[in-house]
């Protein structure tokens, strides 16, 4: 569900799969810091509070247990130096979530007609990291074919 002014309720291609009661939580920036060609942006999804309750109405009051995360990016240079400081992508609440994350997907969202060749871009990931200094022991990537 969605906590912060960046964020809203969102269907996520709703029908397009088959899909009749897909809801989700989209959060974006409209004017995000600009990058030049080699830079970036430095994201971090951390949990802001944990095992909390929460009511939402959808049209009923219905109260969920779960965890409330937060987004945030941060321009960085061709060297990995920031330029600027960080910047609230969203903040929202994972029902059933208070252990933390075991799956998470994100995807580039090009809005509006834009032909295929107009954005050169790739993507190197890069954690999770644990703010302890544990370690990941298992971590897996699956591409989802579109």
């Amino acid at each position: 569900f969605p906590l912060s002014t960046n964020c809203q309720r969102h269907c996520n291609d709703c029908g397009a799969r088959g899909w009749d009661n897909s809801t989700g939580t989209q959060c974006k920036v409209v004017s995000p810091p600009q990058i030049e060609e080699g830079e970036g942006y430095r994201t971090r999804m951390h949990r802001v509070n944990n095992s909390v309750q929460m009511t939402f109405s959808n049209p009923n009051p219905i109260k969920y247990t779960g965890s409330v995360w937060r987004m945030e990016a941060q321009a960085i240079d061709r060297y990995g130096a920031a330029k600027g400081g960080m910047i609230e992508v969203g903040t929202m609440f994972f029902e059933d979530v208070t252990e933390g994350i075991s799956h998470f997907e994100s995807f580039h969202e090009h809005i509006t007609c834009v032909p295929c060749a107009e954005f050169k871009e790739s993507e190197l990931r890069r954690g999770p990291f644990f703010a302890d200094g544990r370690k990941v022991t298992d971590l897996t990537f699956t591409p989802h074919a579109q």
